[in-house]
C-alpha cells in the first residue's frame, strides 16, 4: 500500500507520506523495510521534484535507525552522498546536514570521514563551481 502511495503523481502526498513514514518504520519487520520501503525511499531520492528529494533527505537519518547497517552502506549511503551533488542548493545543504546528524547520532565521525573523503575529493573536481564550494562548505561545518 505504502509503495503505492510513494509513486502517486500528487508531490503533497508524496512529501507528507515520507514526512510520516518513521511509525511505520518502526512497527514493520526488518526484511519488508529492506526489500520494499528502502529501495522506494531510494528510488524517490532521484525524483524531479526538489521537495520530494527534500522530504527524502530528511528523512534519511531516522531511517538509519531502522535499517540495517549492511543495507544502509550498500544502497543509501549512496543516494545521500550522491544529494551533497544534487542541483539545487537546499538539497545540498540538507545533505550535509544529514552526513553531519548520521555522524554524531548513529554512526561515529570514523564513519563520516571514511566516507567523505573520496566523495569531497569528486566534489573539488566537479565541473561547477557551486558543487566545489558545497565541498568547502562541508568540510567547514565538520
Amino acid at each position: 500500500m505504502v509503495s503505492i502511495l510513494l509513486k502517486n503523481n500528487s508531490t503533497e502526498v508524496i512529501v507528507s507520506l515520507v514526512d510520516n513514514l518513521e511509525p511505520l518504520f518502526k512497527t514493520m519487520g526488518e526484511t519488508a523495510l529492506n526489500e520494499k520501503l528502502v529501495p522506494a525511499i531510494i528510488n524517490l531520492s532521484n525524483d524531479k521534484t526538489w521537495r520530494i528529494r527534500l522530504a527524502v533527505i530528511r528523512f534519511i537519518p531516522k531511517m538509519a535507525k531502522y535499517v540495517d547497517r549492511e543495507i544502509f552502506v550498500t544502497k543509501v549511503e549512496q543516494a545521500l552522498l550522491q544529494m551533497l551533488m544534487d542541483p539545487v542548493y537546499t538539497i545540498r545543504e540538507e545533505a550535509a546536514a544529514s552526513c553531519l546528524a548520521l555522524s554524531k547520532s548513529i554512526y561515529d565521525e570514523a564513519w563520516l570521514t571514511q566516507v567523505i573523503d573520496v566523495k569531497l575529493e569528486e566534489l573539488s573536481k566537479h565541473e561547477r563551481f557551486m558543487i566545489r564550494i558545497q565541498g568547502v562548505h562541508f568540510i567547514t561545518r565538520m
